[in-house]
């Protein structure tokens, strides 16, 4: 099945048993006996040892090679989705844009210093003869004095929570 690791294995127990092969065969008599010859077992066992470690580093090494792949696809698959759903919030927004122009309606958002923020409808833009984008709303409303402090103490209120909309 071509494991990697399988071929450091096959090999390791190839040495132990030709290690064991050549201490039968000399027991046998049937070989010479010499340096190595006598010391055939062990350094079978040695070779067996060294390779069953490299297949068991190369077995390590091949699971973190399928770990980091299956992270990438992941990755690749959640950064896709997260591509979709921009898209798909994008359309949202634009489908609600287009039916907020054509309500016939001013629409706009202020923040809590009263300054207008993006999507303004185009009835506001018209109604105002300015795009009030980044304006604050007391000076779009041309607001002076007193009544601009009013104002802005009721924009504070209403961040605050202490108005009801009832």
């Amino acid at each position: 099945m071509k494991y990697r690791p399988a071929y450091y294995f096959l090999l390791a127990f190839t040495f132990m048993i030709l290690g064991f092969l050549f201490f039968v065969l000399i027991a046998v008599g049937l070989i010479p006996t010499n340096e190595f010859t006598s010391q055939a077992i062990y350094i079978g066992n040695a070779l067996e040892l060294i390779l069953l470690s490299m297949g068991l580093g190369d077995r390590y090494n091949l699971m973190q090679e399928k770990s980091l792949e299956n992270e990438k696809n992941l990755t690749d698959a959640l950064e896709d989705a997260r591509l979709g759903l921009e898209k798909r919030v994008e359309q949202k927004t634009k489908s609600l844009k287009g039916l907020m122009d054509n309500l016939g309606q001013g629409f706009f958002v202020f923040d809590k210093k009263g300054i207008i923020q993006e999507d303004a409808t185009q009835i506001t833009k018209d109604f105002f003869n300015i795009d009030p984008v980044g304006k604050n709303l007391s000076e779009l409303l041309k607001l002076d004095g007193e009544k601009k402090d009013i104002f802005k103490k009721w924009i504070q209120n209403i961040y605050r929570g202490t108005l009801s909309f009832k």
